[in-house]
């Protein structure tokens, strides 16, 4: 391309993965006003209550949206949901790259809607949930590529304690995460929970009832909330990555994982356990170790996200990709 910069419109509903985004050097990044594609307000909404008003609306959001992204080379959807159904219906006529986490894909409601026809890439965060795409009937774009998540390690630096304390952080709500199940695993030790969510109540209560000595913490600021801790858990049954996983070990902390599926690719078969008794076994085996041969092991791990999922890594394969994807579409 003859620009010195490739710009993108991104289209998010949060910008919690896109740390990436302030390194990218060929890439320039603009998030899409909310407003634009939020439903219609309420002084508007009693208008839409027949077929063709509601077809009059979502006409005028499509021009709105094909008029807005006229001054971008590519847009990029950081989710396969019903923004990007949106913007794959929309008259754009840029090339549309999308991002799938882990929740769109066991959701075919959400796929169903996109129009893949009109997605150039689609981008997947892990080599798990890749192959989760190949053998999805609902997802039908040529071109799928993983580019792994990354953890800004100059937000994340490396501070290793010595406190013996345990932790683990999660969105209480994800069944997936089975807090609960931890704390139970964990039943003569001390954990320090971080995390909210409405079952937060029940985790309390099976705290006092069966006289567990967890601590909840509520909602934990990382990395602050994991500097003075020195083993984290991940006892997910499943996970695209393991974002919580990556900032633990990246802060210094000796992280354990459930054999999940994505897991592999993150940590060596020492760190991960099916059974319970397994767990502890390695929280045994880590403990009897001295404070060198512990750090020896927190300085391995931190390598491991340094060496694989840097943000600014992460960054250059963005570029890359919207330059390939932006040249092809020429």
């Amino acid at each position: 391309m003859n620009k010195a910069h490739i710009s993108a419109l991104c289209v998010t509903r949060n910008a919690n993965f896109l740390d990436f985004a302030r390194y990218l050097r060929s890439t320039k990044f603009d998030l899409l006003p909310r407003a634009l594609m939020g439903a219609p307000s309420p002084d508007v909404r009693h208008l839409l209550r027949n077929e063709m008003s509601r077809a009059w609306w979502w006409l005028n959001l499509k021009k709105r949206l094909g008029s807005y992204s006229r001054k971008y080379d590519i847009v990029f959807c950081d989710w396969a949901d019903s923004f990007a159904a949106m913007i794959t219906q929309a008259d754009i006529e840029v090339p549309i790259v999308v991002r799938l986490h882990a929740y769109e894909i066991d959701h075919p409601e959400l796929l169903n809607a996109i129009n893949w026809e009109r997605v150039d890439t689609l981008v997947t965060v892990s080599d798990y949930m890749k192959r989760l795409v190949d053998q999805s009937p609902h997802i039908h774009c040529t071109k799928n590529v993983t580019i792994h998540h990354g953890i800004d390690l100059e937000k994340i630096p490396f501070k290793p304690s010595n406190s013996g304390l345990l932790c683990t952080y999660a969105l209480f709500d994800q069944p997936q995460k089975r807090v609960y199940d931890l704390m139970l695993a964990l039943r003569k030790e001390t954990l320090h929970i971080g995390g909210r969510g409405t079952i937060a109540r029940a985790l309390d209560s099976a705290i006092k009832r069966f006289d567990l000595h967890h601590v909840l913490d509520g909602y934990a600021k990382i990395p602050d909330w994991l500097w003075d801790k020195e083993y984290f858990f991940m006892h997910s049954l499943d996970e695209s990555c393991g974002v919580s996983l990556l900032e633990s070990m990246a802060s210094g902390l000796i992280c354990f994982s459930h054999d999940y599926e994505a897991s592999k690719e993150i940590l060596p078969q020492r760190y991960r356990y099916v059974y319970d008794d397994e767990l502890l076994t390695l929280l045994a085996e880590s403990r009897a170790l001295d404070q060198s041969e512990r750090l020896e092991v927190k300085r391995g791990l931190r390598n491991i996200v340094e060496t694989k999922y840097d943000a600014r890594d992460q960054a250059e394969q963005f570029d890359a990709l919207f330059e390939k994807v932006t040249k092809e579409c020429q």
